[in-house]
């Protein structure tokens, strides 16, 4: 069984970045990579850093955020920003220098782009490595040690997809204007996973990060945590005060008994705030009536594929494995697994038409708790199972179904890991492309009670993950009750078949801008029995989702006094297709 997966969203491309990074990388404040305007490739991506291993710290600890317009660094005509080429004769004052990867040193390239007035460098992988695919990003050491301390500014590292995308903004004269943000607040943890069974969601201790600016004085910090239900109402509020030393970073959770038990399927957003800064942290989970999963696939939001090179997966020991964690309720019943699901974008490097197919297995363990990623998993206990073969009439993307070969018991309050794994070297010898997500905050594993440190990794089985930054595999599992033949990512959209689309004259929203409350006015052929409304920030991440019934051509009003200045989109869909549109809120 198989389910059409399309890429619905404009702003696909964009790239969400973990927290954790900082610019560079001893630095405790992270920083987003953020492109303000132009409006069409606007958002968050991701990126690697300056880099102290194994080479000394280079580039400055930012710990304040630099803005500028992105333009090349060009020495007689090249991009590449080494000395070969001559000094750079592109006017950098207060720029961001756009520079290509390749022919010496980060450390050069960054130094001469200083040296022609830039503030910051964005440094862009290249096409001559066969092995490195279009979303592979390296931190970037030094090299030249010699000069390595003579540089002042901060440098990123961005992958060929991205960059192909700042090209075009550049070379189109669209004068792109990027950002280094710069964090105190950032990792908004709120659930085991990002999607769990309504009847086994885990009590979770909610947890952010702050990073204490003040380089003399500790602070005495309040955050309160607001949780909104699916259907924008807000449910709980919880407050927690914590004292932060000078200069330190620690980890604020909320007190034990702050939980909100969810009562109903959809997604539940928590906002955490503190009184230190006007900053706001959104995280969301998902619950759900019978699957459990740690990515953020959803037809809303940002789909991308992640997977080793060819020169990664030939030295990876023999096969390549990926996985989630799963983490049962305390008080819940016995629960049955009977499917898992995952996704390709490549399945036809693994159909042969004389051979048939090739073969992926599905494994279900028993977890650990662990105070980091696992170096083996021998000690894990293989308690279920199955392997899918690839069909001639695999398309990429599609979400791919396997039902057991025996349902696999969940005993409560237990851990296990739903897993997918292809081995090398069989058949093609390609490397696998999985259908995964990025910047999906949850937690795999756990250290001990008295330092409650929660780390956000996936499930590590080899090195393959080192540079994944926060892409996160999916690879659910589904319980007793689940059909596959019924499964849809909202069902009016999603189907074998292509997506319909709305005209955009179908979907009128008014006022726009909206200070208060947003009318949606559809014009559709006929009334719908249900449409489904969402609002997303410009990073794709869901704030809001609605559920109408019996909808006919009158106005739907949606209140959007919460929600900060700023601009957002508005997704509809229903029976008769799909369409998306953009809002500013006063």
């Amino acid at each position: 069984m198989r389910l059409g997966f399309t890429f619905l969203l404009a702003f696909l491309f964009i790239g969400f970045v973990g927290a954790q990074d900082g610019i560079n990388d001893q630095s405790p404040f992270p920083a987003d990579l953020v492109v303000l305007s132009p409006n069409s490739i606007a958002g968050t991506y991701t990126y690697g850093t300056q880099a102290s291993d194994p080479d000394p710290e280079w580039g400055p600890r930012l710990s304040e955020d630099v803005q500028g317009e992105l333009v090349w660094g060009f020495n007689n005509n090249d991009s590449l920003g080494c000395n070969t080429g001559g000094e750079i004769i592109t006017d950098l004052t207060g720029k961001m220098a756009f520079i290509r990867r390749g022919a010496c040193s980060f450390v050069e390239k960054v130094l001469n782009a200083q040296q022609a007035g830039a503030v910051g460098v964005v440094i862009v992988n290249h096409f001559d490595t066969a092995d490195d695919t279009e979303t592979i990003i390296y931190n970037m050491i030094a090299g030249d040690t010699l000069i390595s301390d003579s540089v002042t500014i901060p440098a990123v590292f961005v992958n060929r997809a991205d960059g192909r995308i700042l090209q075009e903004s550049v070379d189109a004269g669209e004068s792109p204007e990027v950002l280094f943000d710069v964090k105190t607040f950032f990792d908004g943890a709120v659930a085991w996973s990002n999607q769990t069974p309504l009847d086994n969601f885990a009590e979770y201790p909610y947890n952010v990060t702050y990073v204490n600016p003040n380089q003399e004085d500790e602070v005495i910090i309040n955050v309160t945590a607001v949780v909104t239900d699916p259907n924008g109402i807000e449910v709980a509020t919880f407050t927690v005060t914590d004292t932060v030393d000078a200069a330190a970073t620690e980890l604020i959770v909320m007190d034990e008994g702050d939980f909100y038990q969810p009562t109903e399927t959809g997604i539940y957003t928590v906002t955490f705030t503190h009184d230190q800064a006007d900053e706001t942290i959104v995280s969301t989970f998902t619950v759900t009536d019978n699957t459990f999963g740690s990515d953020g696939v959803n037809f809303a939001e940002e789909l991308i594929t992640v997977g080793p090179s060819q020169e990664q997966y030939n030295e990876g020991g023999g096969f390549y494995q990926s996985g989630s964690l799963i983490v049962t309720a305390e008080e819940a019943e016995t629960t049955v697994g009977t499917h898992i699901s995952f996704g390709l974008a490549n399945p036809q490097d693994f159909f042969d038409p004389f051979t048939g197919g090739e073969e992926f297995e599905l494994i279900v363990y028993q977890g650990l708790f662990s105070s980091g990623a696992a170096a083996s998993f021998d000690d894990l206990a293989i308690v279920g199972g199955a392997n899918y073969t690839i069909e001639a009439d695999d398309m990429p993307n599609e979400i791919l179904f396997v039902e057991l070969e025996d349902p696999v018991v969940l005993d409560p309050d237990e851990t296990y890991y739903v897993s997918v794994r292809k081995t090398a070297g069989l058949g093609s010898g390609l490397p696998p492309e999985f259908v995964a997500s990025r910047d999906v905050t949850y937690t795999n594993f756990l250290s001990d009670d008295e330092t409650q440190t929660f780390i956000a990794t996936p499930l590590q089985l080899d090195a393959f993950f080192t540079g994944w930054a926060s892409q996160t595999v999916w690879t659910r599992l589904h319980t007793d009750g689940f059909d596959p033949d019924e499964f849809q990512l909202d069902s009016m959209i999603s189907s074998t078949n292509d997506i319909m689309f709305l005209d955009a004259n179908q979907v009128v929203i008014a006022p726009n801008p909206v200070q208060e409350q947003l009318n949606v006015t559809l014009d559709l052929n006929n009334a719908t029995s249900q449409a489904i409304v969402r609002i997303l920030d410009v990073n794709g991440r869901v704030l809001g989702q609605y559920k109408f019934e019996q909808v006919t051509n009158a106005p739907i009003q949606i209140d959007v006094n919460n929600l900060q200045s700023g601009t957002y989109f508005l997704s509809v869909a229903t029976p008769e297709g799909y369409r998306m549109k953009k809002f500013i809120k006063q």
